[in-house]
């Protein structure tokens, strides 16, 4: 297929301010999932996009999702929370789109279109509209599920950074929204911090969003901005199992509007581990990354506190939610024992001990 991918825009962040309300109470993040069955969700797909399917429930934070499985086929199918805004899930919607147009060449999502035609359908459904929407399977295995010495790092980081220069010809009119998982404006998190139960952990992160807010959002004002997939995290990219190839990067759930680094420092959070070496895992993704990418000195100069920033935001939400949906509480905390260990880790060494491992990985020695 001929691309039809425009060229990189230059977004900035002082195009419009992103809006800010109250976390705690916004319906988005206080409601459940869709109570959707798979005896429903089967007719759901019979009828509009002419499957028979069996299901099996996937975990999801905000959604219902189910891995259908038709006669020779495998999909993913979505269905959003009913108190997502509309304009949201068109977001996501349009990214998809905007990467399937860009070519063949980056392993994300295809979305499925419905007898109809669309790629998205609105719903009345029992708890409400919701969008639903069904994507191809991408096949692979989790990363997550690889011992940690296999990853194929450098793999990890050039891919990251084509998904990126492919997103930086995307824009969006609802790009501007809120989200709790945007790391980039972390002082919203502050209301979160008394959910942490360990007192110790609770002050460490209130120090880290001080810091952020006081010489941190300053300098990320003026930094490039684009639109980011904002959560590669170990569960949402799959390697080939035969030669650990990357072959998906899939939940699109958290895009964001943001600064560009801040996809690199969130991929980077989830490999600093006591297992290894941080220089041995942040090293490699940062290099393949600036490689195809380029980075300049001020991105670098981030870095360290933007994945800081991500295991504050990653320790506050899961505390948060996992008292709000304690029945959920084994999925929200999975990635928190993670964020802690890495937190740990990052403070213990220090800022600068992190940047020189980062220049050195970008030659700016």
């Amino acid at each position: 297929m001929e691309s039809e991918c425009p060229g990189p825009m230059t977004l900035r962040r002082s195009e419009e301010a992103r809006p800010v309300r109250s976390l705690t109470d916004h319906p988005l993040f206080t409601s459940p999932a869709p109570a959707v069955g798979s005896v429903e969700a089967e007719e759901i797909v019979r009828q509009h996009y002419g499957f028979d399917v069996s299901l099996t429930p996937l975990h999801s934070e905000r959604d219902t999702n189910y891995l259908a499985q038709a006669e020779d086929r495998r999909f993913i199918l979505k269905i959003t929370n009913a108190e997502e805004p509309q304009g949201v899930t068109d977001f996501q919607t349009a990214a998809l789109l905007h990467l399937e147009r860009c070519g063949t060449e980056l392993p994300t999502p295809r979305l499925v279109r419905a007898l109809s035609g669309e790629p998205a359908l609105n719903l009345a459904l029992a708890g409400g509209r919701s969008t639903v929407r069904l994507l191809d399977y991408l096949d692979g295995v989790p990363l997550k599920d690889r011992p940690r010495r296999e990853f194929p790092l450098a793999e990890i980081g050039r891919v990251l950074a084509k998904l990126d220069s492919a997103l930086s010809s995307f824009d969006h009119t609802f790009k501007q929204y809120e989200l709790l998982w945007d790391s980039s404006n972390l002082g919203r998190l502050r209301p979160l911090i008394e959910y942490i139960s360990d007192p110790e952990l609770a002050k460490q992160c209130q120090g880290v969003i001080d810091h952020f807010v006081s010489n941190i959002e300053p300098r990320i004002a003026d930094l490039r901005w684009q639109i980011i997939h904002n959560d590669v995290n170990l569960n949402n990219i799959l390697i080939s199992e035969a030669s650990s190839r990357v072959t998906g990067i899939f939940d699109f759930g958290d895009i964001i509007y943001a600064p560009r680094i801040n996809e690199l420092a969130v991929t980077c959070s989830y490999h600093i581990c006591n297992e290894i070496d941080f220089a041995e895992t942040i090293g490699p993704l940062v290099s393949s990354y600036h490689e195809l990418t380029p980075l300049d000195e001020d991105e670098i100069d981030v870095i360290y506190d933007l994945i800081v920033a991500r295991f504050v935001t990653t320790i506050s939400i899961t505390y948060w939610r996992a008292t709000m949906f304690p029945a959920n509480r084994a999925y929200v905390m999975r990635n928190n024992p993670i964020a802690v260990e890495g937190l740990h880790i990052l403070q213990n060494a220090g800022r600068q001990s992190v940047q020189q491992v980062l220049r050195a990985a970008c030659n700016m020695e």
